[in-house]
C-alpha cells in the first residue's frame, strides 16, 4: 500500500464457514487497528444486508455490526 500510495484496502471473502464468523469480525478488527496506525482504511465487502436471516447462503458469516463498527 505504502509503495504505490494506495488510501488503504478492501476485503472481499466468499464461501466462508459459518464457524469462522467472530474470527473474520477479529481479523478485520486487527487489520483495521493496525493500518490505521499509518493512516489508510479498510472496507469489507459483504452481500446486502436485507435482515439477520440465516437462509440467505451468502451471508451467514458476516457480523454487520461487528464489520461496520471496525472497518473504515
Amino acid at each position: 500500500m505504502n509503495q504505490y500510495s494506495y488510501d488503504g484496502i478492501n476485503i472481499d471473502m466468499e464461501n466462508l464457514y459459518s464457524k469462522d464468523r467472530d474470527s473474520f469480525s477479529l481479523m478485520i478488527k486487527e487489520l483495521t487497528d493496525t493500518l490505521h496506525c499509518d493512516g489508510k482504511v479498510v472496507t469489507v465487502s459483504v452481500p446486502a444486508n436485507t435482515g439477520d436471516s440465516r437462509a440467505n447462503p451468502w451471508s451467514p458469516w458476516f457480523d454487520y455490526a461487528k464489520l461496520g463498527q471496525f472497518s473504515v
